[in-house]
């Protein structure tokens, strides 16, 4: 999400500047003139030793606003228009190319990023696009010239017997046109709306942060390779963040944070149902001032809906990433278990980019073609709780020789396998009063005198290297015991749910029957790209937490404004 950082400026001003923009806009297609320069440089640089035998253009145009208030009023306003050109070169074949990785070496990049003029000026444009391929091709012939010559002397190789590029079928597709949604919104309106729900978070001392802002997300993105692909397609949505943090007697912090994505703006919730939830922000902020610092706790515990998508995505989405089982420094959790039950059997998991909507939520992990210009598919990456397949980019694995339509890159990155829209089902679902029930079992028969229940997740990381502890730390921010002697529910505070992934695997023991929908962005390797998990609310007999690393502050001096009457 872009920072709004400068002052809030006149509307009327942004929204004239706004439409100037897209008047720019209608200018000649892109792809002509990239398709050009791609057949001039490859007729050349593939007749060469050695062969560039694929070049690949890549071009994402970035066109956001983003509209904030804080404590009822605007703060801020930004807008990003920007073009950037991701070029991928490879020397040598399919089956061996400057890209070639040996036991324990760093692989040698090849692609680079550049930013491109924002008007298609046919000469400009080849003009960066020949310097840049021209370039990337002189450091792929070195890269493969020191690369040819330890296989002539070394033998042990790293996956010496898999090709270091899947060879994938041409695709042409191009998008419908669609609606500039900068052009929709009514910037006036909104602002007001902004400002009246950010003002809910006025007037308590208490609170740091209270804040409602607006995001419009359009990309665009154009694709062309000497495979003979074409593409053009198009990524928009918008995006409603209400965000609150207050301090706490003992100078700890408790943040807060609600989100809406919609493609189009009609579909995001209705403003009285958004309004709603920040007064329903402000009053559990105002609870979780006063509740209890928790201690470190490993036992039985539930995980809500949203909970349990932010964790599955965390915790085993990134381990089934494919690319992931080339590199040696990783820790390859799943490497060596497919056809091994690595989940309850009762568990299914799906990767689906082809899903827009879900349950009246749409998913922004939606694709038709990923970045690499392979079709986007469904891929069952767990069924019944056995590992069968991983998410695939052209970097071929064990097993596994070809794309699944998985290659993903945020703007002006490389592309690696990633995650799209994660589904995880249950073929046994049970109620939440049958969660809550076992949940109350377990605790008695471990000794247990509460569990815990975790509602509310703003994120989390996770380690699959091998250097650092095979790891992941969730970060929840709404979590309650419940206790076995019937007293009602006590919200806490301060509270990570941390742990090693296999462990967490095993103590699942049954997952609920209505899902949820956590939607967000997921940094990784090949930068930020939008990803939704759908999953059911999990009971586990087994989790860890740690205290939360807490930032202390100290309380005003000053008494805080009021309204002068």
């Amino acid at each position: 999400m872009v920072q709004s950082v400068k002052n809030f400026a006149s509307l009327a001003v942004v929204a004239l500047s706004l439409w100037q923009v897209a008047a720019q806009d209608k200018t000649d297609n892109l792809t002509p003139i990239l398709s050009s320069e791609l057949n001039r440089q490859a007729a050349v640089l593939g007749q060469l030793s050695p062969a560039a035998y694929f070049i690949g253009y890549r071009v994402d145009e970035v066109k956001n606003v983003t509209l904030q208030a804080s404590f009822g009023f605007m703060a801020g306003e930004d807008t990003l228009n920007v073009r950037y050109l991701t070029t991928s070169l490879r020397a040598g074949d399919y089956n061996f190319d400057n890209t070639h990785v040996y036991k324990g070496e760093v692989p040698k990049p090849e692609y680079s990023a550049r930013e491109l003029p924002l008007e298609n000026n046919a000469l400009a444009l080849r003009q960066i696009l020949w310097d840049e391929t021209d370039n990337l091709y002189k450091q792929a012939r070195a890269n493969y010239q020191t690369l040819f010559n330890k296989k002539e002397l070394k033998s042990n190789v790293q996956n010496e017997a898999l090709p270091d590029f899947s060879k994938e079928p041409s695709t042409r597709y191009t998008a419908p046109e669609t609606t500039d949604l900068r052009n929709v919104i009514d910037y006036n309106v909104w602002s007001e709306k902004l400002k009246q729900w950010s003002s809910k978070f006025s007037g308590q001392p208490w609170f740091m942060d209270g804040s409602a802002t607006l995001v419009i997300y359009q990309i665009k993105t154009w694709i062309v390779n000497t495979e003979g692909t074409q593409i053009e397609k198009n990524m928009n949505f918008v995006r409603v963040v209400l965000t609150g943090e207050a301090r706490t007697d003992d100078g700890n912090t408790v943040p807060l944070f609600r989100s809406f994505v919609a493609f189009d703006p009609k579909d995001l919730p209705s403003d009285e149902r958004i309004a709603a939830e920040v007064d329903d922000m402000v009053s559990l902020l105002t609870a979780l001032r006063n509740a209890p610092l928790a201690e470190p706790y490993s036992g039985p515990a539930i995980l809500s809906a949203p909970a349990s998508a932010v964790f599955f995505h965390e915790i085993f989405g990134h381990r089934v990433e494919g690319h992931r089982l080339r590199d040696e420094s990783d820790g390859q959790t799943f490497k060596h278990m497919l056809g091994e039950r690595v989940l309850p059997k009762d568990l299914n998991v799906v990767f689906d980019p082809t899903v827009k909507h879900f349950a009246g939520t749409d998913l922004i992990g939606y694709y038709p073609y990923d970045d690499e210009g392979v079709k986007a598919r469904t891929v069952q990456v767990v069924q019944k709780g056995v590992l069968r397949n991983f998410l695939m980019s052209r970097l071929p694995i064990d097993g596994f020789m070809h794309s699944n339509g998985h290659g993903r890159a945020g703007i002006s990155a490389q592309s690696v396998s990633r995650q799209s829209n994660m589904f995880i089902s249950s073929e046994k679902p049970k109620t939440e009063a049958e969660l809550r029930k076992d949940l109350i079992k377990a605790c008695k028969k471990s000794g247990k005198p509460y569990g815990y229940y975790f509602k509310e997740v703003t994120g989390g990381f996770t380690n699959t290297g091998r250097f650092q502890p095979n790891a992941f730390n969730v970060m929840p921010t709404v979590v309650y015991r419940i206790y076995v002697d019937g007293r009602p529910d006590q919200l806490v505070r301060g509270v990570d749910l941390i742990g090693t992934p296999l462990t967490m695997f095993a103590g699942i023991e049954a997952a609920g029957d209505t899902p949820g929908v956590f939607t967000g962005f997921c940094g990784a390797e090949s930068g930020q790209v939008p990803v939704s998990a759908i999953s059911p609310s999990l009971f586990v007999k087994m989790v860890e937490t740690q205290r939360k690393f807490q930032t202390f502050s100290k309380g005003p001096i000053l008494p805080v404004p009021v309204p002068e009457k």
